[in-house]
């Protein structure tokens, strides 16, 4: 009976170290944001949500990848490629343990808003002479009080003055 006891213990142990040294692989590729393969090698940080990966991983030239699960029980991993500031801007992807063949394709960037000059104008710059400034206010005043005449000879001077 000790036999039979021995013999369960030992299949026990070897399907449980054979269960732990079981490691799942993850391929993808990650892709540019036109969808076509980076011209070079991309640097990438893997992060599981139990804490265990956080490492840094290269893909080859065509933007293909593939990391070791090491046999954890994880329940998402996440992708982060940071942006190049020219091509493409930081992209995170986060998925499960199972899934195989993932396509990744980075954002692209943010359109940058034009910069716009002030618009300067003649009339920004442009200063009045100080009488023809104050025969102006004085036009200005006589037509409130309707007396066109005299509104019209003060704008004629004032013309004369800083035409």
């Amino acid at each position: 009976m000790s036999r039979k006891i021995l013999a369960r213990l030992i299949l026990f142990l070897t399907f449980a170290l054979a269960a732990q040294a079981q490691r799942g692989e993850i391929r993808g590729q990650i892709l540019m944001p036109d969808g076509n393969p980076p011209a070079r090698p991309l640097q990438f940080l893997l992060t599981s949500s139990d804490g265990r990966m956080n490492e840094l991983y290269y893909t080859d030239s065509s933007g293909r990848f593939s990391f070791s699960t090491r046999g954890a029980k994880v329940v998402e991993y996440t992708i982060t490629v940071e942006g190049d500031g020219s091509t493409f801007a930081t992209t995170q992807y986060s998925f499960g343990a199972d899934w195989d063949n993932l396509r990744i394709t980075l954002n692209g960037l943010k359109p940058r808003p034009e910069k716009r000059s002030p618009t300067i104008s003649a009339a920004s710059v442009y200063r009045p002479k100080p009488g023809a400034r104050k025969l102006r206010q004085k036009a200005l005043k006589e037509l409130a009080r309707e007396r066109h005449e005299s509104a019209e000879a003060s704008l004629r001077r004032a013309i004369a003055l800083d035409p």
